[in-house]
């Protein structure tokens, strides 16, 4: 049917069983109050206790006995509980009960809601109804007294809870357990037993040993000598290459070298040493780089024997 041009949009009915109602549950149930006005308390129990007390299926047994004291200097009176022991011959638990009042804001927040067979209930409708038990007025904690049966719960607790020492028996080379684990890491059979015994004693090769060689120092005139002739070959040297024309330690090389040449620090030259301008072309000048090693090979001496004479008083 159009209105002003719209067109409505008929939607078609479901087909939805009658008979699913009756396996629902009730949205909206009626709970029955008049019978809810009963105080309750709310009491923690040990588990233990509530285990036992859970595989209580016989009517009459005594689960425990609730003891009432007035204390003169306190307004609230001392409650103890006592609950026999699963063994006749053992002696009871005891328990204090410590209640706790709640505050008027929340006394009657917590309540107590029970199910019922329903007496006279229609078929669609569920088999039980909502009853209210009571409303929590206390609010208990059974807390267990230093008895010789809590001891003996605490050790027993205590010997649970320590993790056992477990100890293993290695199968020997001869076992078949012992075969099997061979088997399982890849390592093989009893042929396979020294595969791997070379591997610690193979040794690589051998790499070359640094060579360390001995060189004497010459006299300082004679290597003057050594190195003026050298200069004459070319104007620059390394002091690796000197080195090796002259078989002289380095450091006693570079002493000498630093009279007689100058050592370049940057440049194209740069780690070279040439001979200083003094030096080049004539022998005048060299005659007092000679009388200077005299006079230190003078002083050495004396220095020498001062050392190897002795005062005597």
């Amino acid at each position: 049917m159009d209105v002003d041009g719209v067109k409505n949009e008929e939607k078609p009915d479901l087909d939805i069983d009658k008979d699913d109602f009756q396996h629902e549950e009730d949205p909206d149930e009626v709970m029955t109050i008049g019978t809810g006005q009963g105080k309750v308390w709310l009491v923690k129990i040990p588990k233990h206790i509530l285990e036992r007390w859970s595989a209580v299926n016989n009517p009459g047994v005594e689960l425990a006995k609730l003891r009432i004291y007035n204390d003169p200097e306190s307004q609230n009176p001392k409650m103890f509980i006592t609950v026999p022991a699963a063994n006749p011959n053992d002696p009871p638990e005891l328990f204090a009960l410590d209640v706790h009042v709640p505050d008027a804001a929340s006394s009657h927040t917590q309540m107590v809601v029970a199910e019922r067979h329903a007496e006279q209930a229609p078929s669609t409708s569920r088999r039980r109804m909502t009853v209210l038990a009571g409303v929590m007025q206390h609010e208990c904690n059974m807390r267990p007294l230093f008895s010789e049966a809590y001891r003996a719960r605490v050790r027993a607790a205590t010997r649970a809870s320590v993790p056992k020492k477990r100890m293993r028996i290695l199968p020997t080379a001869g076992d078949a357990g012992m075969k099997l684990a061979r088997l399982s890491t890849g390592i093989g059979g009893a042929h396979n037993n020294n595969a791997f015994a070379h591997l610690g004693s193979q040794k690589g090769p051998k790499g070359k040993k640094k060579e360390f060689e001995r060189m004497a120092r010459a006299p300082r005139n004679q290597l003057l000598d050594m190195l003026f002739q050298l200069f004459t070959e070319r104007p620059t040297w390394g002091v690796k290459d000197l080195r090796a024309r002259t078989q002289q330690p380095e450091g006693y090389l570079k002493a000498v070298l630093a009279d007689i040449a100058t050592l370049h620090r940057s440049g194209e030259k740069n780690g070279m040493w040439e001979l200083k301008e003094l030096y080049r072309n004539t022998d005048t000048g060299r005659e007092g780089v000679y009388k200077m090693e005299t006079k230190e090979e003078e002083e050495e001496e004396e220095s020498d024997e001062d050392e190897d004479m002795e005062e005597v008083a």
